[in-house]
């Protein structure tokens, strides 16, 4: 992928201003420095409220009062759709689980009940995963059920390389179908002096991008030198 030039500014990440959270835009690069820099943390969280589902994700679905209707431990299938009694095959792939629930609702007042009050919740979530790469120990995908930092998300990984470029750490992020990418300072972030950001769904985290490659060498050097700067990548 070539890498021309950069455009569309999108965040940057201070201090003073970011939450535990990504607050009311989910585009955004959120979180503080925390003492938790440990997994096990992150894997006690709740699963994050605009986790979306998608294929073998299990569902919950309980229809108030409708016992007959409501399912326990529900399959997502390959192609993203579940087995409703009554309804049938329902797309659920992309939705959150409150989308879901919502679409539920409204098909079964519209055809079958009065009333109907449906909950959705993911009972196993397997696609709440992101990808660490470069000079990490264990590279890979990782599935994580809950609030993930970039910290968190390197320990998954085994840490750092004693190679790893510490002040070269990317996350690509796709942003409205537009991918994105943004430099960390490890460093930094380790001694408080700049935010732990929270890994979404789908991120990818590149430790230490080599610059001996051309991708990696323009990359670095476009970037900003801002930590936390999402730009988008723009290919010809």
């Amino acid at each position: 992928m070539r890498i021309p030039g950069f455009v569309c500014f999108v965040a940057a990440i201070s201090l003073g201003g970011c939450s535990s959270r990504s607050g009311s835009n989910p585009n955004l690069l959120a979180g503080t420095f925390t003492a938790q820099s440990g997994p096990t943390a992150a894997i006690r969280d709740a699963l994050p409220s605009s986790y979306k589902i998608g294929p073998l994700d299990e569902l919950k679905i309980v229809v108030f009062k409708e016992p007959d209707l409501s399912s326990e431990d529900l399959p997502v299938d390959l192609g993203g759709t579940v087995s409703l009694p009554l309804i049938g095959q329902f797309q659920a792939s992309g939705t959150t689980a409150a989308e879901l629930g919502q679409l539920i609702t409204a098909r079964l007042n519209s055809e079958y009940l009065r009333n109907a009050q449906v909950a959705v919740s993911v009972t196993k979530p397997v696609n709440y995963s992101f990808t660490v790469d470069g000079e990490v120990e264990k590279p890979g995908v990782y599935a994580i059920p809950g609030k993930l930092t970039l910290l968190q998300a390197i320990a998954l990984g085994e840490g750092a390389t004693e190679f790893a470029k510490k002040g070269d750490v990317v996350i690509f992020r796709d942003i409205d179908g537009q991918r994105h990418a943004a430099r960390f300072d490890l460093r930094e972030i380790r001694t408080a002096s700049a935010p732990d950001p929270v890994i979404l769904q789908g991120d990818v985290v590149v430790v230490g991008y080599s610059s001996s490659s051309r991708f990696g060498r323009d990359l670095v050097l476009a970037l900003p030198g801002l930590a936390g700067v999402f730009v988008a990548l723009v290919r010809r």
